[in-house]
């Protein structure tokens, strides 16, 4: 179990060492309204090698062990008003139209509830393009999704804040365990190439998440998610604050956490997300994400 009193401690500790701002009551109140995730579930917390005038810090956790709708938790506790606007209705179709099988939550530490999953099961990604509320951006890419044999996805996240959504995809094809392939994705989408230790590392990701606007055409922007369990093996390197953010960021775990770096590119620029495992236990909600099929209809 999660020390809620601590990680609430902890999550200001982390800020301070992100050089983040916090709000003490924004960030109680989301571990209030979701104390049952928390206290229970793997969390990590999250910060970005942004410029520190961008750069966020975020809490959240992912489980797949019982049933909640983290839409309706969120309206209820009033940490979000009811509105139709389409970063809650995505979240409201998912839950109306599938079995979500597991779901998490992001909280930011000054703006309070940012991002709600749902998770799926690992299915086809057809099931998300007929979808009413899903992005026509999502719909209007032709044929990169088979190209790229990005067929298979897992959650639906939205983020209530940007205006945006992200579809997980499982990268268990032989083509992603190439270089060439991340590569190729990144010069037809004309977003910054990562260096060739990031393409390689991206080589290893079980998953990337694709992020689409309501109000724009085209992907937003790519992220290739990998784990290291030892810092000592990045493939980049951090300024001396955010090195000694992901030396010393607090931990409920028994060891330093296991770090896993979100490689992103997008039409806006390229920068890497620093997600750090806070229950200790985080590895079980990724074995669970990439394992889990979605239910099969009876």
């Amino acid at each position: 179990m999660t020390d809620l009193n601590l990680m609430k401690s902890d999550i200001q500790k982390a800020a301070n060492l992100a050089s983040v701002p916090y709000d003490a009551g924004a960030i109680d109140d989301v571990l209030t309204a979701y104390e049952r995730g928390f206290t229970s579930q793997p969390s990590e917390l999250r910060t970005t090698n942004k410029p520190q005038s961008k750069r966020s810090l975020n809490f959240r956790y992912l489980q797949f062990e019982f049933s909640e709708n983290v839409l309706e938790i969120a309206i209820n506790a009033g940490l979000i008003e009811a509105d139709d606007s389409p970063a809650q209705q995505i979240i409201a179709e998912a839950y109306d139209r599938f079995p979500v099988i597991g779901s998490g939550i992001d909280g930011d530490t000054v703006k309070g509830l940012e991002k709600l999953w749902a998770c799926l099961g690992i299915g086809p990604l057809d099931r998300l393009l007929t979808m009413e509320t899903i992005p026509d951006a999502a719909k209007q890419v032709g044929d990169l999704y088979e190209r790229y044999h990005l067929t298979k996805t897992n959650i639906l996240g939205s983020d209530l804040t940007n205006d945006t959504m992200n579809i997980y995809f499982i990268t268990d094809h032989p083509e992603h365990r190439k270089a060439e392939t991340w590569r190729a994705l990144f010069e037809e989408l004309d977003f910054t190439v990562p260096s060739d230790a990031v393409l390689e590392a991206c080589t290893g990701t079980p998953s990337i998440a694709m992020t689409f606007r309501w109000d724009q055409p085209g992907i937003e922007r790519v992220c290739c998610y990998v784990a290291y369990p030892q810092i000592t093996d990045l493939p980049v390197q951090f300024d001396a604050d955010l090195t000694a953010y992901l030396e010393t960021v607090p931990t409920q775990g028994d060891t330093r956490p296991l770090a896993i770096l979100g490689f992103t590119s997008g039409r806006n620029g390229s920068y890497t997300k620093l997600e750090t495992d806070y229950s200790g236990t985080i590895g079980l909600a990724f074995q669970n994400a990439v394992s889990l099929p979605m239910p099969v209809a009876l």
